[in-house]
């Protein structure tokens, strides 16, 4: 189904989040964005086993991973300078240089040895967007993110959103994956892929209860490589905006 909120097309013709160049002039920036290996995830308590380091790997690939604890949105070294759309601020959003990451929906708690180790925006077909935020054990935060056959577990949060800079009035889900889906609260279901060794959860963002800056946002995606089911579930549950 797609709901009717056509905007404005970036010029150039191609997606992407504005940046804020060092003259204060507003740009584009256009960061390639790794596929994920789509390579399932035993179904364990998110708390189960160690909690420092990279964990104990599991004979199936998972690694135990600590309990969930609360982690604030802070910069990351190195991310995208992305500014919300024109629109967005007009409807709320803040104005602030790097500030979007933030007041678009991420993960408000990760396991307790996680941290934030990097950020991307993918530009996608028309005036869309991926923006994702990869979390990995502290002591693997210096790893390739999404490198082929790496081992650290980690967990990606990204999000599908019309970035044009007028409100949208049409979105475009492009082709979310087949699989049993699973309630996430607040009348919002998900659907669940898993294979091998990565698992992700899947859900179109709802268009009420939320700030209207991010009627642009079209899709939320979690995904865990070497985690457990249950966390990957549990993270996306938290899921939302500052």
């Amino acid at each position: 189904m797609t709901v009717r909120r056509r905007g404005s097309r970036l010029t150039g013709g191609a997606a992407g989040a504005a940046v804020m160049g060092a003259a204060g002039a507003v740009a584009m920036v256009a960061v390639a964005l790794p596929a994920l290996v789509a390579p399932a995830v035993v179904l364990e308590p998110p708390g189960a086993g160690a909690a420092t380091g990279a964990g104990a790997a599991h004979g199936d690939g998972t690694t135990h991973v600590g309990a969930l604890r609360s982690l604030p949105c802070k910069p990351v070294d190195g991310q995208p300078a992305v500014v919300a759309p024109t629109w967005a601020q007009s409807a709320g959003a803040g104005a602030q240089t790097g500030g979007w990451w933030c007041q678009l929906p991420h993960a408000t708690k990760m396991p307790s040895n996680f941290v934030a180790a990097s950020r991307v925006v993918n530009p996608l077909p028309s005036t869309y967007a991926d923006f994702a935020t990869q979390y990995v054990p502290a002591s693997a935060r210096n790893a390739v993110a999404h490198a082929a056959g790496t081992t650290a577990p980690s967990i990606t949060v990204s999000t599908r959103v019309d970035s044009a800079v007028t409100a949208p009035t049409e979105i475009s889900y492009g082709k979310l994956p087949t699989g049993p889906t699973v309630a996430l609260g607040h009348g919002v279901k998900a659907t669940v892929r898993q294979t091998h060794d990565l698992v992700s959860v899947v859900w179109r963002y709802p268009r009420s209860g939320v700030p209207r800056y991010l009627n642009g946002v079209a899709t939320v995606a979690v995904t865990g490589q070497h985690v457990p089911k249950a966390t990957v579930l549990a993270v996306a549950r938290t899921v939302r905006p500052d």
